[in-house]
């Protein structure tokens, strides 16, 4: 074999190999989301608003993980959205869909939350204001019948969040709430008359709490936290 032929299977062997390396490495599905670029993933601002303030002039979007942009207003004060981050409202959203025994139709939560983040030093405060909003109305006519079908769901609330610097040691701390509410119209008219159904709901909370604690244990730095979310309603 030629020694230029040996230079072109050499070359092909060592792309055939990093190929290879790419294709089986394993999988990290938050960072396959940033496609490989060169700056770190900061979804957590989506729990806990407050780490808004170590990503100042920052703007992300990735491929189904959310949109986050934060500005640095001054060195207290910093301002954000955070949007597409999914549903929060849980369980209720369920809750309504089996009162009307239906799917909500033309639902779209992807409303943004309007972030400020304050850093005071060894405290920093985040909070994560939001407003949920989805309304739909369907109607149609067969023969003599009529049916007017209307639904709308409000969530306002919000989630505060703050880190506490204690040297070696960090707290992240979080609560969240929310008030939902649910209301529907059914309307049906034939030669019998017309029928109303209305229905919504009563008293309905959002409500979580979480936090995490990261220190130097073992010769490891280990995050230690949980969170608890709920929906209450009737």
């Amino acid at each position: 074999m030629s020694i230029s032929k040996i230079k072109a299977l050499a070359v092909a062997l060592t792309f055939a190999a990093f190929a290879n390396a790419q294709f089986y490495a394993p999988s990290n599905a938050r960072m396959d989301a940033l496609s490989g670029a060169p700056f770190s993933d900061i979804t957590g601002v989506f729990s806990y608003p407050v780490l808004m303030t170590g990503y100042t002039d920052h703007l992300q979007a990735t491929w189904g993980g959310g949109i986050i942009g934060v500005k640095a207003v001054s060195d207290v004060l910093s301002v954000g959205i955070a949007a597409n981050q999914g549903l929060m409202l849980g369980r209720f959203y369920d809750f309504a869909a089996d009162a009307i025994d239906d799917d909500l139709y033309g639902v779209n939560y992807n409303i943004p939350h309007l972030l400020l983040g304050f850093d005071l030093g060894t405290v920093r405060i985040g909070a994560g204001v939001f407003f949920e909003y989805a309304r739909s109305t369907e109607a149609f006519e067969v023969g003599d019948f009529k049916e007017y079908d209307r639904y709308m769901i409000m969530h306002p609330g919000v989630r505060l969040s703050t880190e506490i610097d204690l040297g070696d040691i960090g707290l992240l701390a979080k609560i969240g709430m929310g008030f939902p509410y649910f209301g529907y119209r059914n309307e049906e008219t034939d030669d019998s008359g017309r029928e109303t159904t209305n229905y919504e709901s009563d008293g309905a909370l959002f409500l979580e709490v979480g936090a995490e604690v990261s220190l130097p244990l073992f010769g490891a730095d280990w995050i230690i936290g949980g969170e608890f979310a709920t929906n209450s309603y009737k």
